[in-house]
């Protein structure tokens, strides 16, 4: 994560409603807090802090992580919170919970959270305060992740599945545009290819007046597998369907009778979401 950001002192994030409306706003720790703490980015890692929810971290990460207060100042039982579009978003720690954190799930399997929590005016400050994005600088869906926020002891806990089905991105601020300048000879704002250990890595680079912010997309997760070495035999295969609601259910699916003279195998494939789609 830290080759997409050259400071901690702020990021920005990016909501998105299922109307494709989307907005931004700038995110920092409390002014009181700014001498003492930076920020933390982290991908399937929260060092020094707490959280993600084990109840939606379990079947939802991958994730990035944004941190405000480590637990060595949210443990204490004192004014904490958050800074949006230069607002302090405040409560009062009441029993030294530490969390201060937005999670961004890729939650490939497209799970439901285990604890959705609610909505409530204190946390959804960063959403209230975003600004409207213009057409030309919306980023597509697939940059937008299900999410998760805590605070406290006291401050709440709300997911995007209790915020209107919203989306969100986080924004890493950069400094220096150069190295995108130079293999790209453009600054424009928009997708770029970057790569890191010879795997390439989707992103949204927007260029501001002074500031730059890269976003990453949640299809460039992925590793690639052998299947093949997953199974051991293909007489048989369970399959498990999911509803909206959460309920889950799976059955045994054999070859019908009639067919088993000719083949003794299920086979096996690995289709997407697209092809499944387009059938």
């Amino acid at each position: 994560m830290s080759k997409f950001y050259s400071t901690r002192k702020f990021a920005k994030t990016r909501i998105r409603w299922s109307s494709g409306t989307q907005k931004e706003v700038t995110v920092e720790n409390l002014l009181t807090y700014q001498n003492s703490s930076a920020l933390y980015f982290g991908y399937n890692s929260n060092v020094n802090y707490n959280g993600p929810e084990s109840k939606n971290s379990e079947n939802m990460s991958p994730y990035i992580f944004l941190g405000f207060l480590p637990i060595s100042l949210a443990r204490n039982k004192n004014t904490q919170g958050y800074r949006a579009a230069g607002v302090d978003y405040t409560f009062k720690n009441s029993d030294s919970n530490p969390n201060s954190y937005i999670t961004f799930y890729y939650n490939p399997n497209n799970a439901y959270p285990g604890r959705a929590g609610k909505s409530k005016t204190f946390m959804t400050g960063w959403i209230d305060r975003s600004s409207l994005l213009a057409a030309s600088k919306t980023m597509s869906a697939d940059f937008y992740f299900d999410w998760e926020m805590h605070m406290g002891g006291g401050g709440g806990f709300m997911t995007s599945q209790s915020v209107s089905n919203t989306r969100a991105a986080l924004g890493l601020p950069f400094g220096s545009c150069q190295e995108i300048y130079q293999a790209n000879n453009r600054y424009q704002s928009g997708e770029y290819t970057v790569y890191h250990n010879d795997k390439s890595i989707r992103v949204y680079c927007s260029f501001e007046e002074n500031w730059g912010y890269t976003y990453i997309s949640k299809a460039s997760h992925g590793t690639s597998v052998n299947i093949s070495k997953l199974y051991s035999t293909r007489k048989f295969a369970k399959t498990r369907i999911r509803w909206s609601s959460g309920t889950q259910k799976e059955k045994t699916c054999y070859h019908i009778k009639a067919f088993l003279l000719f083949t003794s195998a299920i086979t096996v494939m690995r289709i997407t979401k697209d092809q499944i789609l387009q059938m």
